[in-house]
């Protein structure tokens, strides 16, 4: 089976004879080539390529699109400096990543291999031959899908019956059926079938979580936790990151393509990043000016995705969708399950400040308890300002008894003098 592997292509001619105990921790813009290259095929001119004048400034994606991936270039030197080989004395060849170009072959196989095979099958397939230590395999592997699919891969049962007898505790499940991770469950109520889908689905805007349901709105690194709620930190996770999802769509890639193999598929499936952005656009529509207004406060502040201020239409009408991929991709059969979660917890939501959480262990709703102590409160207040102005009458009279009486000595002392 041929693997077109550009990223392979750009690796030093210096060759590597001894290996450092961190391989990777030094990142050059030839190795973000090299990255894109690997991910989704960038076919760069040679301008860019040999790091001179862009030659094709209008299509050449690094002068295109690579301003827009900085953030996500700091994601990958972050995970990246950390690799430390097993073996980091003995020679590079008993090492599953000594260079960047072997973790841009290793996420080149990946894409080719990965989803038709067993963990264990790639295994053998990449690292046999080289006598690379089992736990350095999973760690580069680990490493490789990390970057690809941007979820943390968690261990199986196979992963951890291993890594208890051999002592391994960074290893990963078999992630390459990546649409396990993500399973379909279509929810009735965000259907177009159904009579409110409509309301539902406007009233999910993101200004609403943080005023009505009063919610933190945070980042994530991890494709999994995205519109996680958790309930009693009051906090929703967000994947803002649409540059990435963009660059998976903007991967063409056809069944016969991948048949062939002159085509490696995306790193993540079109179906689920396609829906990932569409929630991002419910979330933040162009047309809710509140919504856009904290969007840039999460940008500037906390770090969300600056190309997510990019939304100028609607999430899915940059890109060419036929009926039956637009028709799966509103079903929301991913996410569903937590817009709805967000949904309910604006309609109804968790008490967190104190007086919220006293109220609700002492009434079985405590939205009558409130309204019954801001009635006791008002009337409370106006008895308040009623006996204020009572006494300011009280007064008054007193006054004007006063002046009267002194008005009345002074006539009977001038009739008597």
């Amino acid at each position: 089976m041929r693997v077109v592997n550009r990223a392979a292509s750009q690796r030093s001619k210096a060759s590597v004879t001894s290996l450092h105990v961190f391989p990777l921790r030094t990142v050059t813009r030839e190795n973000l080539k090299g990255l894109c290259a690997a991910l989704w095929d960038w076919d760069m001119c040679p301008g860019c390529f040999e790091d001179t004048t862009c030659q094709n400034p209008t299509s050449c994606p690094w002068s295109q699109r690579s301003d827009r991936l900085m953030p996500f270039f700091d994601i990958y030197r972050r995970l990246t400096r950390g690799y430390v080989p097993e073996d980091f004395e003995q020679d590079s060849q008993a090492a599953a990543l000594s260079c960047h170009e072997d973790l841009f072959e290793l996420i080149t196989k990946l894409r080719v291999y990965g989803r038709d095979t067993s963990r264990e099958t790639f295994r053998k397939f990449v690292f046999e031959e080289r006598g690379v230590p089992r736990g350095d395999q999973d760690r580069a592997i680990d490493l490789a899908l990390r970057i690809m699919t941007m979820t943390s891969p968690q261990p199986s049962v196979e992963d951890e019956l291993h890594s208890r007898v051999h002592n391994h505790t960074d290893l990963g499940s078999d992630p390459f059926k990546i649409e396990e991770t993500f399973p379909v469950r279509v929810h009735p109520s965000l259907q177009e079938t159904d009579r409110h889908a409509h309301a539902v689905k406007k009233g999910l805007q993101a200004h609403n979580l943080v005023q009505k349901a009063g919610l933190k709105l945070e980042k994530t690194d991890d494709l999994r936790e995205h519109l996680k709620l958790d309930e009693s930190q009051g906090v929703v996770k967000i994947f803002s990151w649409s540059s990435l999802l963009k660059e998976n769509l903007l991967l063409p890639f056809t069944a016969h393509d991948r048949q062939d193999n002159t085509c490696a598929p995306p790193p993540l499936p079109r179906p689920l990043a396609l829906e990932t952005l569409h929630t991002l656009h419910l979330l933040f529509p162009p047309s809710s000016p509140k919504s856009q207004s904290l969007l840039r406060s999460l940008v500037s502040k906390s770090g969300f995705d600056p190309d997510i201020l990019r939304f100028k239409t609607s999430g899915l009408s940059a890109f060419e969708l036929g009926p039956e991929e637009r028709e799966k991709v509103i079903k929301f059969g991913v996410w569903g399950s937590r817009l709805m979660d967000l949904y309910d917890e604006i309609e109804n939501p968790k008490p967190r400040s104190g007086l919220d959480v006293w109220l609700e262990r002492r009434s079985k709703s405590r939205h009558v308890m409130m309204a019954t102590i801001a009635g006791v409160m008002a009337a409370v207040v106006l008895g308040v300002l009623g006996l204020g102005v009572g006494v300011f009458q009280a007064w008054i009279s007193w006054q004007t008894w006063g002046l009267e009486r002194e008005q009345l000595e002074r006539e009977q002392l001038e009739r008597g003098g």
